[in-house]
């Protein structure tokens, strides 16, 4: 079943001639029977989406999420200093990659926003709203909050009197990045090109000069492409920051949800 790596590497199939895309990723450097093993497949998600893309995109924050904190997950440290340790199960297996904040709510707030974060039941969505609109606005809980490895979030002055605590946060994609829907898979298939169009030219464009230079070898066509893909990495960072975080924001209906409401506010 197709998803949206898949549908990437098979636009920059499409796109990119074979015989540039095996230089550059199997035959590049001498042969090796390791590399000869592999499918191109396998080298252009590793080297391009894994390395390149899905690193950038993690930057930002894949999917939102408002966590509830159980009592459990707290660790004091003394002097005003907490540990919050979230376990992979509350994240369904997702890594936390951003923590926006740390807060205090009403009620169940926290806890059904979580939920519906993953789930798509209209009746909770539309319960969740009902809520929202009727609860006070939450407080802020703590002025300082850092995301430390492994789920661990460090935190001070945090306030728990009358109040349930929550983190505000992004998690990691998954593996395939099937949480991106299908209008911005044509979007991440232009991203992903444009890094491997970057990534061809770096590995080859010196090769290319010195094939030139020692044996005197005019490559023609092949040299021309691989010289054409020059600027790819500038295409690349400008797609990403003009493009990208906006199409990543609008994909995602919590983070969608929290951009409207802080334009709303600026009014």
């Amino acid at each position: 079943m197709e998803n949206p790596i898949t549908y990437a590497i098979n636009k920059i199939k499409f796109i990119i001639p074979r015989q540039i895309l095996e230089k550059a990723f199997i035959n590049n450097g001498g042969r090796h029977r390791y590399r000869e093993s592999r499918s191109l497949d396998s080298f252009i998600r590793e080297h391009v989406i894994e390395n390149r893309v899905t690193v950038d995109i993690e930057l930002l924050g894949s999917t939102f999420v408002q966590l509830p904190i159980k009592s459990s997950w707290i660790s004091n440290q003394g002097n005003g200093e907490y540990i919050i340790r979230v376990p992979m199960s509350a994240t369904q297996g997702r890594v936390i990659t951003r923590v926006t904040s740390v807060e205090l709510g009403h009620g169940n707030t926290g806890a059904l926003g979580v939920y519906s974060s993953f789930n798509t039941n209209a009746s909770l969505n539309a319960a969740k709203k009902v809520l929202d609109s009727a609860l006070p606005t939450p407080m802020t809980g703590t002025p300082y909050v850092e995301l430390l490895d492994n789920n661990e979030i460090y935190v001070t002055d945090i306030l728990f009197s009358g109040f349930n605590l929550f983190v505000n946060c992004y998690l990691a994609a998954d593996e395939n990045f099937n949480n991106l829907p299908k209008p911005a898979w044509v979007a991440f298939a232009k991203l992903c090109e444009l890094a491997c169009k970057a990534y061809i030219w770096t590995e080859l464009t010196v090769n290319i000069d010195r094939a030139q230079l020692d044996g005197g070898q005019e490559l023609g066509k092949f040299a021309d492409i691989v010289d054409n893909y020059s600027d790819a990495y500038e295409q690349y960072e400008e797609f990403f920051k003009e493009r990208w975080k906006k199409i990543q924001i609008m994909a995602d209906p919590k983070s969608k949800e929290r951009h409207l409401r802080g334009l709303v506010g600026k009014l």
